[in-house]
């Protein structure tokens, strides 16, 4: 029936903190928990009961039932789902830890007591080179220095790499005093005192793999400095790196500097505040509606970090919007309340990316927030990620779209990015998953809108109920970069893996290695799988006896791709392509530890290795 054949659009911002957990526990699943028990099964031939794993991905798909996962469903039901979300984190959780702190304690040599290791783990298919931040965990009992009449007491250590060689680190915050457990099998938990250090570092790491560093004591009151000017900030709201440069607006918005290009963008960071008068299903457009926008809002800048690793400022945007819509009247209300808007704008050495992370302290109702990132790009079409693909979509709505039973809208899904471009300048946003409604508003600046959340009061069956509103704070992370034409479509699917999965630290005293220390041992620095080529993978896991990973193609025309197998003690005799059900469809060769695949436009392929 005509009536039923509902296109649904706005599921994709309803009730963002199920989107959020959706992407957490999916990438906890398949970025460190499959990838890593894997990893910890060939490398020192662990078993993981795989009924842990298949309770988790039940539990998953619990919660993707339809009206579930688009969150247009009941406040009770949704709140269901949040405690099976909470089920799967933990078991992936555990899963990962023990299989990453079994690797790490097996790491070869001894620890004595004025030391402590850390080891990074890299759950990209990718080498990992870059800054990265770590929170170091110092025991309490390490010597401390102080600056001048001694007022605020720091933990002084100096940090090596798996070669042993010192290696400068940019300190960025301490929280002292703080408490953690260790669990031993037979005895009673003990308490484990330590100082947490935030630190920003340098590092590489191996492709699915780990690199082991270590923290050492230095004698009381030595002071542990490194050199932390210049810095890469260059003024007072401004800073730059080899490759951007970002000036930070009285408003609150962005000026970035493509340096390569000289392309300037402006008026980045700009926030829209609308109505929002509809349901789960629909973000419900009123006629008598009022758009808000930051641009005119006033702005508080804050310096936190400076140093040559990492800058960082704080903006906190306070806009004034509407309470709530008055449903009586059909309009927005009257009464005004503050939504305060607090982002942190980071800047890496060496990167060509922005990182953000939005927090909105939502006070308000009946509202839909979105970041407008203007391009100024010259063309009528733009690109998003899907599963599994990358699709070229018009920016212009239907002409006859007046004449439809149910009218297109201007957002639309991604996976993880969505860029817009012409021949010599575009804009790309990517973010970690959670965020899947984008939109190139048909506007001469082409601006990328990313919806970060609606709040509605509406409930199937119900006269209303408070979940869906959103209220509280609602942090967001997300990147933006400059394009100098088409987007790396590889680059960015990576990307967006990055900021979901991040990197994993494991740290451990003398004590924890005696409890974790398996018979094999492990180099220092070492990884399982390396992906060379224009692919991305997607799965890693044990499964049958046999490691299965898939890979895809987001390219419109062939490309060839190489696995690597890096590890030697993962020693496979036979590979396998599959299809999507396992079934065998054609033996691969396997040669030199190396499988090559050439893979169709949008093809994918799955591998089982025996």
């Amino acid at each position: 029936e005509a009536s039923m054949q509902w296109l649904i659009p706005g599921v994709l911002s309803s009730r963002i903190n199920l989107k959020q957990a959706n992407a957490r526990c999916q990438s906890l699943l398949t970025q460190w928990a499959e990838p890593f028990t894997a990893c910890a099964h060939h490398a020192l031939g662990l078993e993981f009961a795989p009924g842990f794993l298949a309770l988790a991905w039940r539990k998953l798909l619990q919660n993707h039932a339809h009206d579930s996962m688009d969150g247009c469903s009941i406040d009770q039901v949704h709140r269901d789902m949040m405690h099976r979300f909470d089920d799967i984190r933990i078991i992936a959780d555990k899963l990962t830890t023990e299989a990453t702190c079994r690797i790490a304690a097996s790491i070869g040599g001894e620890l004595d007591e004025q030391e402590l290791r850390v080891t990074v783990f890299n759950p990209l298919p990718r080498d990992f080179t870059g800054v990265t931040e770590l929170a170091l965990e110092i025991p309490v009992a390490w010597p401390v220095f102080n600056e001048f009449f001694g007022f605020e007491p720091k933990p002084g250590f100096t940090l090596h790499d798996a070669t042993g060689r010192e290696i400068p680190y940019q300190r960025l915050s301490q929280t002292m005093n703080r408490l953690r457990g260790r669990f031993r099998e037979t005895k009673f938990p003990e308490n484990v005192n330590f100082h947490r250090i935030g630190v920003a570092v340098s590092i590489d790491i191996p492709a699915l793999g780990h690199t082991t560093l270590t923290a050492r004591a230095v004698k009381p009151e030595t002071p542990t400095r490194h050199p932390d000017v210049p810095g890469l900030a260059t003024g007072e709201r401004s800073m730059a790196n080899e490759h951007l440069a970002v000036q930070i607006e009285s408003n609150g918005t962005l000026t970035l500097t493509d340096r390569a290009t000289g392309n300037v963008y402006r008026d980045l960071l700009t926030f829209e505040d609308t109505a929002d008068i509809g349901d789960g299903w629909y973000h419900g457009v009123a006629v008598n509606d009022q758009t808000f926008v930051s641009s005119a809002a006033p702005a508080d800048i804050a310096l936190v970090h400076n140093g040559p690793l990492l800058t960082e400022f704080r903006l906190r945007t306070t806009m004034r919007v509407p309470a709530g819509f008055d449903f009586a009247t059909m309009t927005r209300a009257a009464e005004f309340t503050e939504l305060v808007i607090d982002s942190r704008i980071r800047l890496r050495r060496d990167q060509t990316h922005l990182e953000i992370e939005t927090t909105v302290h939502n006070t308000a109702d009946d509202h839909r927030v979105r970041v407008l990132l203007p391009s100024g790009a010259k063309t009528d079409t733009y690109l998003a990620d899907t599963p599994f693909d990358v699709v070229e979509r018009p920016i212009a709505l239907r002409k006859d779209n007046h004449l439809y039973r149910e009218l297109e809208v201007e957002t639309k899904p991604q996976q993880s990015w969505t860029a817009v471009h012409d021949a010599k300048r575009g804009l790309a946003v990517i973010a970690d998953g959670s965020l899947l409604e984008t939109a190139v508003r048909d506007l001469p600046a082409r601006p990328l809108a990313l919806t970060l959340f609606r709040g509605t009061r509406r409930t199937v069956l119900t006269n209303g109920e408070p979940d869906g509103q959103m209220r509280g704070p609602l942090t967001f992370r997300y990147a933006i970069t400059p394009l100098r034409g088409a987007p790396d479509r590889t680059a960015f699917a990576l990307l967006g893996q990055q900021l979901a999965g991040g990197l994993r630290t494991v740290q451990l005293q003398a004590a924890d290695v005696a409890m974790f220390r398996e018979s094999a041992t492990r180099p220092a620095t070492a990884g399982l799988l390396r992906l060379e080529g224009d692919a991305v993978l997607t799965c890693l896991r044990e499964t049958d006896a046999a490691t299965e990973l898939r890979v895809y193609n987001p390219h419109e025309r062939l490309r060839s791709i190489r696995l690597r197998l890096t590890d030697p003690q993962w020693r496979p005799t036979r590979a396998v392509r599959t299809d999507a059900e396992g079934n065998p469809v054609a033996t691969l060769p396997l040669q030199r530890r190396q499988i090559t695949l050439r893979l169709r436009p949008k093809e994918i392929v799955t591998v089982r290795l025996t």
